[in-house]
């Protein structure tokens, strides 16, 4: 199955740019991940797309937090998260998909 090819650009709460799309699990099952790249530091920010589906409302309202440390802290608002939403929403469509929402 192919991963679709969209590229969101988005950014962060605190100004970073970011990519999200969505890629195949190495886990050599058919789960698919969602991938928040912050592009000044390559990578950060990855879920699972049923994950972020189950909790788009509740996320939607609040934003998420990709991650943080003492120095570093990176988190996108909810406009950002009903795009996500929108892309794995798309995919799951176009691929037939069922997402696992308990």
């Amino acid at each position: 199955m192919a991963v679709k090819d969209t590229v969101l650009k988005a950014k962060t709460n605190q100004g970073d740019d970011i990519s999200i799309y969505i890629k195949q699990a190495d886990t050599g099952e058919d789960k698919y991940l969602i991938k928040f790249d912050l592009e000044r530091i390559g990578g950060w920010g990855t879920y699972y797309i049923d994950t972020i589906a189950k909790d788009s409302k509740e996320l939607s309202e609040r934003g998420l937090c990709l991650y943080g440390d003492a120095y570093n802290y990176a988190s996108v608002n909810g406009e950002v998260i009903k795009k996500a939403v929108n892309l794995i929403n798309d995919f799951v469509k176009e691929n037939n998909l069922r997402l696992d929402k308990e």
